[in-house]
């Protein structure tokens, strides 16, 4: 009774005097179901759990809400990860031989013996040996097939297949070339060749014809009288030097009235046509006559006159004047008439 009447005491009071009204103010929420709900959602995170920046922060925020509204939220958690080893396989080093340390291990270097053997290496021409491993040699290519190469190389199994050679000493592998006879094929120019009076370098030392002291030309004979006949050392030229002529046969070259083609004078001791008989002397009879030829290259009495054996052979005959007709004619009569003396006795 007490409690309901102090409180119409101090209404009766307050009514008597007067009083200055405020304005009411606004109820603050209250602070203890803050609290509360705040320590609720704090206490409720466990630290334990293996959760993400965002997936925290949600269930935070999921709570805060809760704890505000009148009706309970569902918070849904997401279970921690599990973590699995990873196991790794170790592996085995094969050890990598490389006998002659050239960088190309055994297996891939066709001579694990040589450093200078190996792929990629620098390939030698026309040595018999495949430095890059590739399975071929280089050699030059020979056209024409005469042996002898051009400058270009190409890949071969030898280099003394048919179309390729170990030289490349030709200065025409191919076509023909032109000289003063005419054609001239490429197999027949290469440093084997003679080198003919043609106008072209045929043995390919960059000399041509005269200009080459190894050339193929005539035989020409010093004329030092003049007469038309040489005698003497050959020299070979493909146009007659000053002074020569293609013939050697002038048996005295300082006179000019002695040589093959003069007439032999009987009386005067010289061999003047060089035939080799001095004035028709017979030197020889011992030749058959008309049968055999000239057996011992010494001029014959039998055959006097002729320039043949009288059996047709080539012989060392005495070309001197033979008998006339009218000579032989007068000498069978004579011989006649001492027959026909001889027999009257």
């Amino acid at each position: 009774m007490r409690s309901i009447l102090l409180p119409l005491a101090m209404l009766a009071v307050c009514a008597a005097a007067p009083v200055a009204v405020a304005a009411p103010t606004p109820a603050a929420p209250p602070a203890t179901a803050a609290s509360s709900h705040a320590s609720f959602f704090i206490e409720d995170v466990n630290p334990d759990d293996i959760l993400s920046y965002d997936t925290r922060v949600s269930v935070i925020d999921a709570r805060m809400r809760a704890a505000a509204l009148p009706a309970p939220i569902t918070v849904i958690t997401t279970p921690p990860i599990t973590t699995v080893p990873v196991t790794t396989t170790p592996v085995t080093t094969v050890p990598v031989v490389d006998l002659d340390s050239d960088g190309s291990p055994a297996g891939v270097d066709c001579n694990d013996n040589n450093n200078s053997i190996y792929p990629g290496a620098l390939e030698s021409i026309a040595d018999g040996i495949d430095q890059d491993c590739d399975g071929f040699d280089s050699c030059y290519e020979d056209l024409d097939h005469d042996s002898f190469g051009s400058a270009v190389i190409v890949d071969a199994l030898a280099c003394t297949d048919v179309g390729v050679s170990a030289n490349s000493s030709d200065c025409l592998d191919s076509g023909t070339v032109t000289g003063t006879g005419g054609a001239i094929n490429a197999q027949d120019i290469n440093p084997d060749a003679i080198e003919a009076c043609d106008g072209v370098d045929n043995d390919c030392d960059t000399l041509i014809d005269d200009a080459d002291p190894n050339h193929e030309g005539e035989s020409f004979y010093a004329d030092g009288d003049g007469d038309g006949y040489g005698a003497g050392i050959a020299t070979v030229s493909c146009i007659a030097p000053p002074g020569t002529v293609a013939d050697n046969t002038d048996c005295d070259d300082a006179n000019n009235t002695i040589n093959p083609g003069a007439t032999d004078d009987d009386s005067n001791g010289i061999d003047d046509n060089c035939d080799g008989v001095v004035d028709g002397t017979a030197v020889d009879d011992t030749d058959t006559i008309g049968g055999g030829g000239d057996t011992d290259g010494v001029a014959d009495t039998s055959d006097r006159g002729v320039t043949t054996d009288k059996g047709g052979a080539a012989c060392n005959c005495d070309t001197s004047a033979a008998p006339s007709p009218a000579g032989i004619a007068l000498a069978l009569s004579f011989v006649g008439s001492l027959l026909a003396r001889r027999r009257k006795v």
